[in-house]
């Protein structure tokens, strides 16, 4: 059975990138994901997950990656 981007995303990495935030969250690793799931309808769509509290000291780097990528990572 085929399904779209978003469908597989909703599925298979929602419940993974969940568990990575709370593993994170927990031992105070700071991460950033965004993923392109775009269709026909939306080709820009994408989902971002993060996690930059700063008691978990993302880097500059992180945070330039995080701004590069807009209000989205926020």
């Amino acid at each position: 059975m085929s399904c779209t981007k978003e469908q597989a995303y909703d599925t298979l990495i929602a419940p993974l990138i969940t568990q990575v935030f709370d593993a994170c969250k927990t031992h105070k690793i700071a991460f950033l994901a965004t993923f392109e799931i775009g269709s026909a309808e939306d080709q820009t769509l994408c989902c971002t997950s993060a996690l930059l509290y700063d008691d978990c000291n993302p880097s500059p780097q992180l945070l330039g990656a995080a701004h590069i990528l807009g209000p989205y990572a926020s």
